[in-house]
């Protein structure tokens, strides 16, 4: 992710015998997603915490795979989702004075190195819009706002074994992202496909994995998470902190 060190996924069909399970089955295509999607809320910590938590942040330290080679950062970052991300990062060999910044704000994007700011290239910027927009995915309370399309979807084939559920955001600020949910309704992976950041290179399919759980204003949000690009081991988080926000500070 671009904490700055940073098709089609699957054919769409209906789950109606995976939703059986959740005594829903005989409900309209619409009504099965937002059943689903209600269940998920809940277990993130309900409607009234997701909605208040309008800016994410956390501090965590992050490893950036590159081939063989493994890369160990610390990361500060704040996420007002499809609007606002600041990410600070450094190399944990050598501290301080390594700091990185990279900011997003809008259509335009910056890193600030060294005292020295760089404006970022027009498909840099669309790629992190397009990784900083799975935490808004993830605040799943966005999903409900009108002109938001969720399809039910059966999970894909190579879908993590404790995959029960899974829905396609279609959001206009997102990449179209298949949310996959365990059987108590925790999100625990997701699949899209963004813009290459260096211009003329294919788009790049990824899965994220979300693991364990970190608390804060009244949010279960996922500890860990992980990204394989092209099937490969990309980047991973793990958050010392999460401290969601009614406004940026």
């Amino acid at each position: 992710m671009a904490d700055e060190h940073v098709s089609n996924l699957s054919r769409r069909w209906f789950a109606v015998g995976a939703l059986a399970a959740c005594g829903c089955a005989h409900l309209s295509a619409n009504s099965k997603s937002r059943a689903i999607l209600d269940r998920a809320i809940d277990a993130a910590g309900g409607r009234a915490a997701l909605n208040a938590a309008h800016v994410l942040a956390w501090t965590g330290t992050a490893v950036v795979h590159q081939g063989e080679r493994r890369i160990e950062i610390g990361v500060e970052t704040v996420v007002e989702p499809f609007v606002y991300a600041r990410s600070e990062t450094w190399l944990l060999s050598q501290g301080n004075s390594s700091r990185r910044t990279l900011e997003i704000d809008g259509m335009e994007g910056t890193v600030l190195r060294g005292g020295q700011r760089t404006a970022m290239e027009a498909s840099a910027v669309t790629h992190e819009r397009q990784q900083f927009a799975i935490y808004g995915l993830m605040r799943l309370v966005p999903l409900l706002d009108s002109g938001v399309v969720l399809d039910v979807e059966t999970p894909p084939a190579a879908a993590p074994v404790n995959v029960r559920y899974a829905l396609r955001a279609t959001h206009a600020d997102a990449p179209e992202t298949v949310l996959m949910f365990d059987a108590d309704y925790r999100l625990v992976a997701a699949d899209n496909v963004v813009v290459n950041p260096e211009t003329g290179k294919p788009p790049i399919p990824q899965r994220f994995l979300f693991e364990g759980v970190i608390e804060g204003g009244g949010l279960r949000w996922p500890r860990t998470l992980r990204i394989l690009q092209n099937g490969q081991p990309y980047f991973d988080l793990t958050l010392d902190s999460f401290t969601p926000r009614s406004a940026r500070r």
